[in-house]
């Protein structure tokens, strides 16, 4: 019951946030990443290019980080992004191997 009311809480907050979200671009954004959309779709759909996406994306994690709602970063989306921290975690997980 409580796991319910904590997802019911957390649906609450996202819906709050998504109306608070002005850009239409943004919005968008925000639409086609919940619809498993990615990156390269993204670009093409909305006519925009790689700065602006990663300006929306930079923006909207913090938003969403001062709104209280925690990110999920697919594995492989972090070993992308962050090499550096997949070698750590990589290493950690195999103490014998070197990177």
């Amino acid at each position: 019951m409580e796991r319910r009311q904590n997802n019911g809480r957390r649906y609450q907050i996202v819906r709050e946030f998504l109306l608070t979200i002005t850009d239409e671009t943004t919005r968008l954004t925000c639409f086609l990443y919940m619809r498993g959309f990615q990156d390269s779709e993204i670009l093409r759909a909305l006519r925009i290019g790689k700065p602006r996406l990663k300006q929306i994306k930079d923006q909207l994690a913090f938003d969403l980080l001062k709104a209280g709602i925690r990110i999920k970063v697919p594995r492989a989306i972090e070993q992308e992004s962050f090499p550096e921290k997949a070698r750590e975690s990589h290493s950690a997980e195999n103490p014998g191997h070197c990177a």
